[in-house]
């Protein structure tokens, strides 16, 4: 391939794309009250004046776009709810351009979500992705996840967990045919918060990409304190109905007989006893 033709073709497509967008860009959303996204954010080219302009160099438009989202989204101080709505419309773009490039669908969902928030906007990345990616796994697996924990709805994240147990089945991931069970449990009971602790810790343990894997471990580490104080309230309150008082701390409960060894926080944090209720500090 003449590299030099290359370069020529796309600095023309640049050109006439970037004087194209100038004159006709849209906002790919009005701007919230009090804040104002950089431009090359808050405005974007119309999907369809980047396909004409692009001149067969839609991957590397797409890799404009994709640079762009991952120096402003990777930036902690951005990642608010209002902020990350903009992120939707940027992936949107770059896998229009870019259908194949399958890490910007999780990418794109996944910092959605990190303030549990924008679940439908998340849920519209996967879904494109799975279209895409028939014989994918993690796309609808981690559709189960932001369905049940996002959008609270477990009704929803049973189909997509049965979805990834039989993707899995048909294309050969022994490792993920567990999730047509899962599936089947939350139909029985999806008031049951410890189902899910082993989708957290597969996420966890299994997330090829570090950014991913850290906030699957970070949610994992909360589920199990979140299990833990509730096996420890739920004695607190057995110790309450039998002594008539509350324990005074955990040793108490211990030498009771509640429980067999003194709980240590899945967070690194300290739990206590306050009131009778169970608190965790960092």
């Amino acid at each position: 391939m003449n590299t030099f033709r290359d370069i020529l073709a796309f600095a023309a497509a640049a050109a006439v794309f970037f004087g194209a967008a100038a004159a006709s860009r849209t906002r790919a959303e009005a701007h919230l009250a009090g804040f104002a996204m950089p431009d090359e954010v808050s405005f974007l080219p119309d999907k369809a004046i980047v396909k004409t302009f692009s001149l067969g160099q839609d991957e590397l438009i797409a890799d404009y776009y994709w640079l762009k989202a991952i120096q402003y989204f990777g930036d902690q101080e951005n990642a608010t709810p209002e902020r990350l709505k903009y992120l939707h419309p940027l992936i949107d773009l770059v896998t229009d351009l870019a259908p194949e490039f399958e890490y910007a669908y999780r990418f794109g969902a996944t910092t959605l979500v990190l303030r549990d928030t924008n679940g439908d906007l998340a849920s519209a990345i996967l879904k494109k992705g799975i279209v895409n990616f028939p014989d994918n796994c993690r796309m609808p697996y981690l559709l189960g996840f932001v369905e049940y924990y996002v959008n609270k709805a477990p009704a929803a994240a049973a189909v997509w967990y049965d979805h990834t147990g039989q993707t899995a089945a048909r294309v050969g991931v022994k490792d993920m045919v567990w999730t047509s069970e899962l599936a089947r449990k939350l139909r029985l009971d999806a008031k049951d918060a410890d189902l899910m602790i082993p989708v957290l810790e597969h996420m966890a343990r299994n997330e090829p990409d570090p950014v991913l894997r850290d906030r699957a471990f970070e949610r994992w580490r909360t589920a199990l304190r979140k299990s833990k104080m509730r096996f420890l309230q739920s004695e607190i309150d057995a110790f309450f109905k039998n002594e008539g008082r509350y324990p005074a701390d955990f040793a108490e409960l211990r030498e009771k007989g509640y429980i067999s060894t003194p709980p240590v926080d899945p967070l690194g944090g300290r739990l206590s006893i306050i009131g009778g209720k169970v608190t965790a500090a960092p």
